[in-house]
């Protein structure tokens, strides 16, 4: 290779970065201009910036949308998909991990959570919460003595085959909140709502528990997409608490 060739090459490698820098300083003056005006395809474009500084991350994107469909998809994918896409890095993977979380968490304050206790309403939240879940949520529900909801949380997560409740975590928090009652949920995200045998050995052990604390168990939901699963209305919860018994929750603590 001559001389004057390096220098043609190194001229081009000069043109090419000038152009791209040039085109994503376009870009960023487009969005704080008006962000709306942006595709979806330009957005998802300049949120790989971050990620991959001196490649063109146009054509990416295209793959992106091309691959999975939409943003939401793009978003929601999972890391082991996201990462077969040609020209994908670790780094890539992560920013839109980072952003798909941060929108499904702001998606959540959208969900209004109901102030007072009512079997329709506490079903609707729990269905529109479990909705877009890939894996496995658990969640309590603290009600007080006049039927007000105080309070939502999660206590465990999961994975789409399964999820593990401790116990002890779970009195801790409830011994802090002090409800009066209290109403568990979780998810099937791959599945039918009806509860498992071991859906039913959590549900006796919870009333073990709620027992001795002296709070009520007013149900145990089972959400699988848009349909769910009551024990309470199913007349489950009943059989259950019949067959509760003080020694075989004792029996589960010393194995805790």
């Amino acid at each position: 290779m001559d001389k004057d060739q390096v220098k043609t090459e190194k001229r081009g490698e000069v043109i090419s970065k000038e152009i791209h820098e040039g085109h994503r300083a376009r870009m960023m003056r487009k969005l704080i201009a008006d962000s709306a005006v942006l595709t979806d395809c330009e957005l998802l474009e300049i949120a790989l910036y971050q990620a991959i500084p001196r490649a063109n991350t146009n054509p990416l994107a295209h793959e992106l949308l091309a691959r999975f469909g939409n943003l939401q998809a793009v978003f929601s994918a999972p890391p082991e998909e996201l990462i077969l896409v040609r020209g994908m890095g670790e780094k890539a993977v992560q920013i839109l991990l980072v952003l798909g979380e941060m929108f499904n968490r702001l998606g959540k304050r959208e969900i209004s959570i109901p102030k007072k206790f009512s079997f329709d309403s506490v079903k609707n939240f729990f269905l529109t919460y479990f909705a877009d879940k890939r894996n496995e949520e658990f969640m309590v529900m603290f009600i007080d003595k006049r039927d007000s909801i105080t309070k939502t949380s999660v206590t465990a997560h999961g994975d789409k085959n399964g999820v593990n409740i401790n116990l002890t975590e779970l009195s801790k928090e409830i011994g802090i909140a002090q409800p009066h009652a209290i109403i568990v949920a979780h998810n099937h995200p791959s599945g039918m709502p009806y509860p498992s045998a071991a859906d039913d050995d959590l549900t006796m052990k919870i009333n073990f528990m709620l027992d001795l604390a002296g709070v009520r168990f007013y149900d145990h939901i089972v959400v699988a997409g848009k349909n769910y699963y009551s024990y309470r209305v199913e007349g489950r919860m009943d059989k259950l608490q019949a067959q509760s018994s003080f020694a075989r929750f004792s029996d589960y603590l010393k194995n805790e």
